[in-house]
């Protein structure tokens, strides 16, 4: 069938993975890894992009990559300012 190509984020999609980022990249939750990507190459977690590898993730995972991130941008500027 005919797949409609929408604009997405990385964050939303169960390729996409915090965990698996190069150490530093996730440090404030901007970057992530994309499992099709090579190792050493990382992606944008809410750069808006069309995907034809997109698979949505579940509510929940999101939900939590979200929060996680949120709480990344936080610790970090704070660190920043400190």
């Amino acid at each position: 069938g005919m797949t409609i190509h929408q604009i997405v984020q990385c964050i939303a999609c169960q390729n996409f993975s915090y965990q698996d980022a190069p150490r530093g990249m996730s440090s404030d939750g901007g970057f992530g890894r994309c499992k099709f990507d090579k190792s050493y190459q990382f992606a944008s977690a809410t750069y808006q992009r069309y995907c034809p590898k997109f698979e949505a993730a579940e509510q929940g995972v999101v939900e939590k990559r979200i929060a996680w991130r949120d709480q990344q941008k936080a610790k970090f500027i704070k660190e920043i300012l400190a």
